[in-house]
């Protein structure tokens, strides 16, 4: 500040009102902290927790620190640990209770990290399926289950939205038809395929659907009728253990 006679502050000290309007009557360029004359870098808050500032207003820029998930410069005083911070280089994240929970680059690809999904498959070569009654289907591995959502071969969505779920399963018999049948809280969903002799089926599922906050989705299965021999529930195969046959998955869309 060109031209301005630079108070001696002390620690604790109050300067009256008039004092600061005849020190600081005028300003050049930038407005910095200071300390006993000098410049003085973050000592210094502006305003209190419980005697604030109204409103501030301004043409440019407010340039914050880059700060990380679990203190973002941008956040609330109820809420200090939500908020945005920079999460990389042209990489704007939003963190929820320290965690991040969305980033988007510069090419507007945006990451959802806490977003429910889960996605599971039988992991046997076969199974013995003969029944003709509606048989929840069993997944024996997960290879996604972001929020522990997916348990014993059942969903529960963790809040109320809209849903994108699936499946495949695949069979073996010699006659009848195999019935997939997914199952939620609201509505039920089935794929009915005729088996012809030495075929293997797999009747899909894929829909779009609104569910509330603790609804439910699973899958049952049965045969029309009992074939002579044995129907195979079949998990992967058959010239190798990563070729996936039977999948069930979802996530929260919307």
């Amino acid at each position: 500040m060109a031209g301005t006679s630079w108070p001696s502050l002390v620690a604790g000290a109050r300067a009256k009102a008039s004092e600061v309007e005849s020190k600081f009557d005028w300003i050049e360029q930038d407005l910095v902290p200071m300390a006993g004359g000098s410049k003085a870098d973050a000592t210094y808050d502006l305003g209190q927790s419980t005697f604030r500032w109204r409103d501030i207003y301004y043409s440019r820029q407010i340039l914050s620190p880059n700060g990380s998930a679990a203190t973002p410069p941008d956040s609330w005083i109820n809420s200090p640990t939500s908020g945005f911070y920079r999460a990389g280089s042209n990489n704007v994240g939003f963190a929820a209770a320290g965690v991040q929970a969305w980033s988007m680059n510069s090419g507007g690809e945006q990451t959802l990290p806490l977003q429910p999904s889960f996605f599971s498959f039988i992991d046997s070569a076969g199974s013995v399926l003969n029944t003709t009654t509606a048989t929840i289907t069993s997944f024996t591995r997960e290879i996604v289950d972001r929020g522990n959502d997916f348990s014993d071969s059942v969903f529960t969505a963790p809040i109320t939205g809209i849903y994108q779920l699936g499946a495949q399963v695949s069979t073996n018999q010699s006659s009848g038809s195999f019935i997939l049948t997914l199952i939620t809280n609201s509505y039920t969903f089935f794929n009915q395929e005729s088996f012809v002799t030495g075929s293997v089926l797999s009747p899909q599922i894929h829909i779009l659907l609104p569910m509330t906050s603790g609804d439910r989705a699973y899958l049952a299965r049965q045969n029309t009728v009992i074939a002579t021999g044995t129907a195979l529930l079949l998990g992967y195969g058959p010239t190798s253990s990563s070729m996936i046959r039977s999948f069930f998955y979802g996530y929260l869309f919307a």
